[in-house]
Order: C-alpha cells, then sequence, then structure tokens
C-alpha cells in the first residue's frame, strides 16, 4: 500500500471517474488530501461491475479533528487515506443499494474493508484497502 499525498488545491485526474478533489477533507480547511494508490482502482473496477453510470465520493479522506467530529477516533482509515464512502448511480440515476455494492465489491475479490449503510444513509457505501472486515 502507498499513500500519496496531494496539496489542497490539486486536481489531478486519477483514474477515469475519479479526481483529488473528490477526496479531500469536508472540514473545510486548506490541508493536505491522502490517497491509497489502490483505492480509486477498486472502485473503477466496481464501476464496470456494477454497470455503474457514476460514484459520488461523500466522504475521503478526513483530517483528524474532522472525523472525530463525525464520530470517527481521529486515527481511521479515512484518516490515513485508505477509505471512502460512496454512492454509485445507475444508468437512471438511482442509487445503487449499498448491500448490492457491497456484494459486487466481494465477487472482485475484495478482501479489506467494506461497510455497507453508512454516511447516514442505507445507500452509502465504505470502502478502505487496508485489511478488515466487513462493518455496518
Amino acid at each position: 500500500m502507498s499513500v500519496k499525498i496531494y496539496k489542497y488545491n490539486d486536481s489531478t485526474q486519477l483514474t477515469e471517474h475519479f479526481n483529488v478533489q473528490e477526496f479531500k477533507c469536508k472540514c473545510g480547511k486548506p490541508h493536505e488530501i491522502k490517497i491509497d494508490d489502490k483505492l480509486c482502482p477498486v472502485l473503477e473496477k466496481l464501476m464496470i461491475k456494477l454497470g455503474a453510470s457514476k460514484g459520488n465520493v461523500f466522504y475521503g479522506y478526513r483530517c483528524p479533528k474532522h472525523d472525530k467530529e463525525v464520530g470517527g477516533r481521529g486515527t481511521g482509515s479515512h484518516t490515513q487515506g485508505f477509505a471512502c464512502d460512496i454512492r454509485f448511480y445507475d444508468k437512471n440515476n438511482n442509487i445503487i443499494d449499498s448491500k448490492e455494492v457491497a456484494l459486487r465489491l466481494e465477487d472482485l475479490g475484495h478482501k479489506k474493508g467494506i461497510g455497507y449503510r453508512c454516511g447516514g444513509s442505507s445507500k452509502g457505501t465504505h470502502i478502505d484497502t487496508k485489511p478488515r472486515k466487513w462493518t455496518s
């Protein structure tokens, strides 16, 4: 695993569908953005498996302070750049159910962190690249 550190205003296109800016901490402060280089390729493979039209990262990197503010410990996968919470959309722009996303991720052989019904929505899915089990 290799976490890369990006500047706050970096707009590098990481893969076909995902850009550094999507992973910016929601605290609004101009600090670095950490992203594991294995995370976006997993998201791209998942988009294909789901037949998704797009993915919306609603939480990517979180600074430790913001992570605590949203109920985290301030040291978890989001703060290290290994995780994102995401919603995928089908061709009709409907959110694909989180359970479906989690199951397709397993079909791809993903053996790392998977959490369904995250981010205050039954439709959000937590995906990370650190060795973990399912969470909900």
